[in-house]
């Protein structure tokens, strides 16, 4: 019979923005049992080796899973931004209407749409105007 420690590990709240709350074990969690798993071995019954190599394969699954759900998420968001772009690009030939940083009035042909450092921007008389400064967009001629 193979006596193994039991350890827990409690959720924990981050001041690090990016991970704030954590609510499920991460492979790092899965590590630090496995290792303390070993540690606390009997040394008179191991683990057995079915054992050892059916952890290692939770653990090699675990992290195929995390990448693939990072990569997904990337998908997701380049899909989106593409999605948001192809929608705007509808403006293009659409007679834009916006209001320069003096308060003065403005319009011209939307000629390209494009996206800048996670903004949108239309291109009108070779100036890139921030989307939402359009105020007003119409049929063009």
């Amino acid at each position: 019979m193979n006596t193994l420690a039991t350890t827990s590990t409690t959720a924990t709240t981050s001041t690090n923005p990016q991970n704030e709350k954590k609510d499920i074990l991460g492979k790092d969690d899965f590590l630090r049992i496995f290792i303390t798993q070993l540690k606390n071995q009997d040394p008179l019954q191991p683990l057995e080796d079915k054992d050892f190599i059916a952890q290692m394969a939770q653990f090699s699954s675990l992290e195929q899973i995390t990448n693939m759900a990072n990569e997904m998420a990337g998908i997701n968001q380049f899909l989106s931004q593409q999605n948001s772009l192809g929608s705007l690009s509808n403006l293009i030939g659409k007679i834009g209407h916006w209001k320069n940083d003096e308060g003065t009035e403005l319009s011209g042909e939307i000629t390209s749409v494009l996206m800048k450092a996670g903004e949108y921007y239309a291109t009108i008389d070779s100036q890139e105007v921030p989307i939402y400064q359009l105020f007003q967009v119409e049929s063009g001629v």
